[in-house]
Parts: C-alpha cells; structure tokens; sequence
C-alpha cells in the first residue's frame, strides 16, 4: 500500500511540473 501512494505522489508530481511548464 506504501509502495502504491509513492506511484500516486510521483504522478502527481510529474502532472503538476508538466503543467506548470505548459502554462509558460
């Protein structure tokens, strides 16, 4: 269960840069 809410923080974390980087 540890393992699987690390793969959903690093999503997240992708997600969060790729939009950031598109806003600009």
């Amino acid at each position: 269960m540890c393992s699987f809410f690390k793969i959903i923080w690093k999503i997240k974390e992708i997600y969060s840069i790729s939009a950031f980087t598109l806003l600009k």
